[in-house]
């Protein structure tokens, strides 16, 4: 095996140390003037007063000129250059692409070789050697630089990585880049207009066939993030086919321990990619596994792609709602409208009389348990009048936040008619009830983002019309959400007009206004059709009935199905048994996966939340154990799921590409390189010469020599009686 040079190790580096000086005044004036110092010195001690021995009489005489000689140096006000003669070996950077294409067939070991190569420049001169590994953007590695990589990279930038590496050595002799690569960019602009610019000559090695690799991957997975028990759910798959024309191959759908469907797909030209639309009913409540996978094809070599895991957080199919309300009000139609185009809601509402009986469905009687409603809806409720025997019922059943709850609050609302309300509601209310103030809607810039908010493919909320704010809030639960305040004609906020809360295991959603029947049957004066208000009420409701979980410790993440490469999120709340955050507690994670685990510490936020970033370095199915602690004692434990696809961009076609290859030679003054014995680079040793100029005169040390010289001068003087 050829061995490996590396001029970082044996760097050669000359130095050559020029000193000069420098004056305002010509040279040969200040060597007079310290001759003729001197010559006045000796003058002024050639006798003394008392007689002294000749030593002293020297000595003295030394330090008067000494003292001299300082004060002509800063009137000549004297400076000293230094000028540094560095010369340094050129420097060869070895990028190698690192990406998830390098992985295929015998692409590793062909890096392998020729990273082993013996790098010189024309002259026979070793290189000094910097590694870099190339996939989203350049990374350095260390020592011989094959250790640190991986091919797991899900895209390659050659673009990005090309300008990190020569920005990172832009102040060295940086002589060229050898890049080892089959130059599948799938990301950042095209590489050889990006290398023109950089002015360092790229040495291409192409790793990898032209011809096209074989391969059948699910490449993406559509689908909601929840479902409904009993309720057919579409599933939308992308089947991408790499050397596969016109087969015939079984896509299948399985989950709940039972395969779904299977279903024949012919495949079209290649490359190409199938769309395939599957639908299943779910049968359990509860976050639940589906798989979607493809039969390899005939010589099919890369299989860990044939299969994708994606979870959906099954919900009830019925959600039983009671919809109490102070007064006949329109939003009360147009409530019991939206619920009733949905079977998933079981409907039944009530509307005060004023004398403790109620209009409504069932006689107008109150449900006799309360502890089967899955949400409460107040509109402009409670009220003044409403019956203590009631309100006393939906006290104990709030209070165990077992349920949500969607408020409208109206003129007639008393919110401390129910205590409870004041730690479920998202806001901390004043006590009176203000005359009504109209108000526009405005999105706080959560709420611009926000999916209850949005009522159609444009911003429709600058046009809405103005509602009415009766209950101004005090401020705002620090786990709240507000999505949108109220605004008056002077451009004042009022009042959080829309603000949503998630407490312990319900939800709380609150509109704080009255008046919200004109966001639908106004619009048509502005040429309008929507029904504005409708929408964001069925977005309400949706959102108020995904249910929460009694644990302690709740983990989720940002997603169930992930790219390979594409980082984790995860997000932990920890309670105590108050339903209180916890911000003491110690939360320990342990990743599982087949091929092994590791563990972990979530970072604390403070308010209990913690929050971690996972980077799996593989693909498949992956648990993330929770266990919070405090003091020893465990507080709680939880699980989460994903899938870490093994489809990358990179794999859609990882076909080599010669002719970029060779174009980004050409164009940056490289060569175009095609055998694994390194011939000799352009390169050569430079000199860098550096500059530095030391201003004696304004120097505190030299002002500090004539003080001291001139200090001793006296105290020698007067120890003997001098005059």
């Amino acid at each position: 095996m050829p061995r490996l040079t590396s001029a970082s190790t044996e760097q050669r580096m000359n130095d050559f140390l020029d000193i000069t000086p420098a004056f305002t005044r010509p040279a040969p004036l200040l060597i007079f003037a310290i001759i003729l110092s001197f010559a006045l010195t000796a003058l002024i001690y050639r006798r003394t007063n008392p007689i002294v021995n000749p030593l002293l009489r020297w000595t003295l005489l030394l330090l008067r000129w000494f003292s001299l000689v300082l004060l002509l140096l800063i009137l000549f006000q004297t400076s000293l250059r230094f000028s540094r003669t560095v010369e340094e070996d050129p420097i060869l950077i070895v990028a190698v692409d690192n990406s998830a294409s390098m992985s295929l067939n015998e692409r590793p070991d062909a890096v392998h070789r020729l990273m082993q190569q013996e790098w010189r420049n024309r002259d026979g001169e070793s290189f000094d050697l910097r590694y870099y590994g190339i996939s989203e953007d350049a990374t350095e590695l260390s020592g011989n630089g094959f250790e640190d990589l991986t091919f797991n990279g899900d895209a390659t930038n050659l673009s990005t990585s090309l300008s990190t590496m020569v920005k990172n050595l832009a102040e060295q002799n940086l002589a060229g880049i050898v890049l080892i690569s089959d130059g599948n960019y799938s990301e950042g602009g095209h590489p050889v207009n990006r290398a023109a610019e950089l002015g360092v000559p790229i040495h291409t090695y192409v790793v990898g066939s032209p011809d096209p690799v074989p391969d059948l991957a699910i490449a993406g997975i559509r689908t909601q993030p929840f479902a409904y028990t009993n309720e057919e759910n579409p599933v939308q798959v992308t089947l991408r086919n790499n050397g596969y024309s016109g087969r015939r191959v079984t896509l299948t759908l399985s989950g709940e321990n039972e395969v779904l469907e299977s279903r024949p797909v012919t495949l079209r030209g290649s490359p190409s990619e199938n769309e395939i639309e599957f639908s299943f009913t779910p049968q359990r409540e509860g976050v639940t596994a589906y798989q979607v996978s493809v039969a390899p094809g005939e010589g099919e070599r890369v299989l860990g792609n044939n299969r994708t895991t994606f979870y959906i957080n099954v919900l009830k199919s019925r959600v039983n709602v009671l919809l109490l309300a102070g007064s006949a009000k329109p939003e009360i139609a147009i409530a019991r409208r939206v619920l009733a185009a949905s079977d998933r809601y079981r409907l039944q509402w009530l509307v005060e009389r004023g004398d403790g009986r109620y209009y409504g469905e069932g006689e107008g009687r109150v449900p006799a348990n309360l502890n089967e409603i899955d949400l409460f809806i107040f509109i402009d409720f409670p009220t003044r009048t409403s019956s203590v025997e009631l309100l006393g019922r939906l006290e104990e059943r709030l209070a165990e936040d077992k349920s949500s709850l969607l408020i409208l609050a109206g003129p007639r609302t008393r919110f401390e008619r129910l205590p409870v309300l004041e730690r479920l509601i998202p806001v901390r209310m004043r006590p009176a009830v203000t005359a009504p103030r109209e108000a526009y809607a405005v999105l706080t810039p959560e709420g611009r983002s926000h999916p209850v908010t949005r009522l159609g493919p444009e911003n429709i909320w600058p046009e809405l019309p103005p509602v009415y704010i009766n209950h101004l809030a005090e401020s705002v639960s620090p786990e709240a959400n507000v999505l949108a305040n109220g605004r008056g004609e002077d451009g004042k906020e009022i009042s959080p007009l829309l603000a949503l809360k998630t407490h312990s295991l319900g939800k709380c959603a609150l509109l704080l206004c009255d008046g919200l029947w004109r966001w639908d049957l106004l619009m048509a004066g502005i040429g309008r059709e929507g029904e504005y208000f409708s929408v964001l009420f069925n977005s309400l409701a949706r959102w108020s009935e995904i249910a929460r979980t009694d644990d302690l410790v709740r983990a989720r993440t940002d997603q169930t199905t992930y790219r390979f490469g594409q980082p984790v999120e995860i997000q932990i709340q920890v309670y105590d048994s108050e339903r209180r955050p916890r911000d003491r507690a110690r939360v320990d994670v342990e990743v599982i996966h087949e091929a092994g685990t590791r563990n972990t510490l979530a970072q604390s936020e403070g308010e209990g939340l913690h929050r971690l970033t996972l980077h799996p370095d593989r693909p498949g199915d992956y648990v993330v154990a929770v266990t919070a602690t405090e003091e020893g004692r465990v507080l709680g434990e939880t699980n989460v799921p994903f899938t870490v696809g093994e489809y990358s961009a990179e794999l859609a076609d990882p076909r080599s590409r010669p002719a970029l290859m060779r174009d980004l030679a050409a164009t940056s003054g490289g060569l175009s390189l095609d055998s694994e014995s390194a011939p000799p680079l352009p390169g050569v040793s430079r000199s860098i010469v550096t500059v530095r100029d030391e201003e004696l005169w304004n120097d505190k040390w030299l002002l500090f020599l004539l003080t001291a010289s001139l200090t001793c001068e006296w105290i020698l003087r007067k120890s003997r009686g001098m005059v």
